[in-house]
């Protein structure tokens, strides 16, 4: 079925492709998380700072450190709604609308067809998952 060379070649493809995938998950997992905790950091921060402004004096260098921090956690919602935006390809909305549920709902829907959970091959219809990929491999 094949030259054995191409079937190789396809095989080391394929493996390093999944160490790729693999290597890409972890990395943007990690990269989330950063940004959830740069997030959080800055929340904190501008509460801090709201706090300590009833106590003191206004002078032009707080404010302008009170709006570094505000576009500083605008930057990150902005990005945080871009990336949903993306994820879900709804490329007519703008960014900003914060809908995130309808985004999260739109995702899922997008996720569940793109799923196989039955294949007909030759007149069979398969539905285990190992076979689906068995025959998929094999075709």
């Amino acid at each position: 079925m094949g030259n054995p060379c191409v079937r190789l070649l396809h095989y080391v493809w394929e493996t390093k492709f999944k160490k790729l995938r693999s290597n890409l998950k972890a990395w943007a997992r990690e990269n989330a998380l950063k940004e959830k905790n740069k997030k959080i950091e800055l929340q904190k921060k501008l509460e801090n700072w709201s706090k300590e402004k009833e106590n003191l004096q206004h002078i032009e260098q707080e404010h302008a450190l009170e709006k570094e921090i505000f576009l500083e956690l605008y930057k990150q919602n902005r990005q945080v709604e871009e990336e949903i935006r993306q994820k879900t390809r709804c490329l007519w909305l703008k960014v900003g609308d914060k809908n995130t549920a309808f985004f999260h709902n739109n995702l899922k829907i997008r996720r569940v067809g793109n799923q196989i959970y039955k294949i007909q091959v030759e007149g069979q219809e398969i539905k285990e998952m190992e076979e689906i990929k068995k025959t998929a491999h094999n075709y």
